[in-house]
């Protein structure tokens, strides 16, 4: 017996149905394609190739990864040329690796993620392999300012995306979402657990006089030149008087489930679970409680800032064949071993 592939993918139908599609690789035996009460097709032609790239010029760099390409038939022939007709962008896929012959419970996890667009040349179908980091493209600053006023600030600061902040931000540049008022936002997503500092023109000003629960509160507060106070529940903060100086601010960040993240494992957990309500995690190791901080005002990923974050603590962040996330060290004191194209090499 040799060895099986098999991937289970549930493009979407013209209808918009799920569809479940199950292949094995070609010319295994009965027992390779009939596993775990399910029948798996035998038209996979070639297999993936799995690479990690954590060098660049010979400096270590925020890791690139490559899961490669699946090809198989698709024909009237094979009775699967409808599969053409499917919208196989971004579906999920799951990949096991095994001995023909052997029990499903036997074969190995090696891939959790999802697939690019459907691509054909005559009989030859084939899609590409993505991991689970896809899920981290999507925009970390997604909501903008709608201009009508309170939260959404004015019109003049309308479209502008709304800044974020994990971690103890020190000296960041608020935004300023209302010129009648003096209100101030560091953090549009939710809570934080405070403004600890305040600075005008570098000066650092008296102690925050109240934090209250509701922008309506904030403004409603009789505050005097030098004063200022916080709503902590919108990221905000206002002066009781005006300033032409710069304006900064120490701030601890968002909140996740009411607790304050500001580790690289925390901050990290957040804003993956953010996109993948699912995800899973391996151990964080020497990283769990490393202090880590960002602000943004920009136009940001969720992959740039949490690849960034493991980075910075000396580490590397990849989801292993099951989707699970682990870290590993750059700089761990260890014997070298191989890297197999089957991902079942264990991180360091």
């Amino acid at each position: 017996m040799g060895k099986n592939y098999l991937i289970e993918v549930t493009p979407v139908k013209p209808d918009g149905q799920l569809a479940t599609i199950r292949m094995s690789r070609r010319g295994v035996s009965n027992a390779g394609v009939n596993l775990d009460n399910k029948e798996w097709l035998p038209l996979l032609e070639t297999l993936p190739t799995f690479s990690l790239n954590l060098m660049s010029s010979g400096q270590l760099q925020i890791p690139t990864i490559s899961y490669g390409d699946l090809e198989f038939i698709c024909s009237d022939a094979y009775g699967n040329e409808e599969w053409s007709s499917y919208d196989w962008s971004n579906a999920l896929a799951s990949c096991w690796y095994g001995e023909d012959g052997d029990p499903f419970s036997e074969y190995t996890q090696v891939f959790a993620g999802r697939v690019s667009g459907f691509n054909r040349q005559e009989i030859y179908a084939s899609v590409a392999l993505l991991g689970s980091e896809a899920d981290l493209q999507r925009p970390a600053l997604f909501d903008e300012y709608e201009g009508t006023g309170g939260l959404e600030g004015g019109a003049g600061i309308k479209g502008t995306l709304k800044p974020r902040a994990h971690g103890f931000c020190k000296t960041v540049s608020p935004v300023q979402i209302d010129t009648v008022y003096l209100v101030y936002q560091v953090h549009g997503y939710g809570p934080i657990a405070g403004i600890a500092k305040v600075y005008d023109f570098a000066q650092e000003l008296d102690t925050a006089i109240a934090n209250v629960s509701t922008y309506n509160e904030l403004i409603a507060l009789d505050l005097q030149p030098g004063q200022w106070a916080t709503c902590n529940a919108h990221g905000l903060f206002r002066l009781g008087g005006s300033t032409d100086k710069k304006l900064t601010c120490d701030v601890m960040g968002a909140l996740y489930n009411g607790v304050y993240t500001n580790t690289v494992k925390t901050i990290t957990q957040q804003l993956i679970r953010e996109v993948q309500p699912t995800a899973v995690f391996g151990t964080f190791g020497a990283f769990a409680d490393a202090e880590w901080c960002f602000y943004a005002k920009e136009a940001t990923s969720v992959a740039d800032i949490v690849y960034r974050a493991i980075y910075e603590a000396g580490g590397y962040l990849i989801p292993d064949g099951a989707g699970r996330w682990q870290v590993g060290d750059f700089y761990a004191p260890v014997n070298r071993g191989q890297l197999r194209s089957d991902r079942s090499t264990s991180l360091v």
